[in-house]
């Protein structure tokens, strides 16, 4: 599998009253399109705190680059060590955490993960005895969470810690484990994600202890993809019924999943959840077009666009504590955009 098709594929709380601050210019629910310089495509993919972004983007050659956007709107493009300049080659950023360091990886001739610090230092993330390391999620203690394909032929789920140390865990009895982005590291270190196992998709969290908890889709032929995990260990993602068509939910720590659909959808997908509560997502019309959404802590709903979608949509990743998002929208000409939603 080659690292872009996986790519594809694919996301103790400080006090909620701790708001990133605005420009006076800046109001609640503006929406901002951006793209780095030279992109031809661009995908968000994550956003901390203080509203700096993190996504990969195309050049016109094809070439992959990570690249970080802070709240003033400057662009920062990250180019890993190895990282290649052949079509499909490069380098993808997906995760930052509220410290500024990125996690990602550059491939070439070879696959490199790492961990970029906010002075642009690169250090390497490889589980021992991996073929290729995947970093999806870094929390601010330094805690990464990611997959690794092994020398057995599977893919299996580690946590970096803040010391270096590994850990890695399979939650099914076969290996293939994938971790996602969107806050699947919480706080404390605890880990949610998805595995797959006899031709079925299922949630797991594993616990700051090391224990494992499996579940799957709430319909008995439904498959179920966790995208986002918040630091009081709720979990959100959507399932697919028996006609392949996607539910959103969340589930609490208790193990109760609800279901979310938004009403007329024909499929519905939330991506992300902060430490309040509020979660982030699409759903898709009649007509296959992807609208963004807001569900507040008390069940509220609002709906947005990114004014330059065309039929492709607007696609939210993922959601910080006062309620930034940051996501994708597809333009009049197919090509995938950015957006911050303030």
């Amino acid at each position: 599998m080659t690292f872009p098709a996986f790519v594809s594929r694919f996301v103790a709380a400080i006090a909620v009253c701790l708001m990133v601050a605005l420009p006076a210019s800046a109001k609640k629910g503006d929406i901002l399109s951006f793209d780095p310089p030279g992109s031809i495509t661009t995908v968000a993919l994550g956003i901390n705190d203080a509203g700096t972004i993190v996504g990969w983007y195309w050049d016109a050659q094809y070439v992959y680059h990570g690249f970080t956007r802070d709240i003033a709107g400057n662009i920062t493009s990250i180019d890993g060590p190895g990282a290649g300049s052949q079509k499909f080659q490069g380098t993808i950023a997906v995760s930052i955490n509220n410290v500024g360091h990125v996690v990602g990886n550059a491939f070439g001739t070879v696959n490199a993960a790492f961990d970029r610090d906010p002075q642009g230092n690169f250090s390497s993330i490889t589980v021992p005895t991996a073929l290729q390391t995947y970093p999806f999620s870094i929390n601010d203690a330094g805690e990464v969470a990611g997959s690794y394909n092994s020398t057995d032929g599977n893919a299996y789920g580690f946590l970096l810690d803040s010391s270096g140390n590994y850990s890695t865990f399979n939650p099914g009895t076969a290996g293939h484990v994938i971790t996602v982005s969107n806050q699947q590291v919480d706080s404390s270190g605890q880990v949610g994600g998805t595995y797959y196992q006899d031709g079925g998709t299922y949630g797991f969290f594993r616990s700051a202890a090391g224990s494992i908890t499996t579940y799957g889709g709430p319909m008995s032929s439904g498959s179920i993809s966790p995208t986002g995990l918040s630091d009081k260990a709720i979990a959100v993602g959507y399932y697919l019924d028996a006609n392949s068509q996607a539910h959103g939910f969340w589930r609490t720590t208790a193990g109760i999943i609800t279901t979310l659909d938004i009403s007329g959808a024909n499929q519905t997908f939330v991506r992300a959840i902060n430490v309040g509560g509020v979660m982030t997502g699409y759903y898709v019309d009649s007509s296959g077009v992807g609208h963004g959404f807001v569900r507040d802590q008390f069940g509220n709903l609002t709906f947005f666009d990114d004014p330059n979608a065309g039929s492709g949509g607007t696609k939210p990743w993922a959601i910080n504590r006062s309620g930034q998002i940051a996501g994708t929208f597809i333009g009049p000409h197919a090509q995938e955009h950015g957006f911050l939603r303030k």
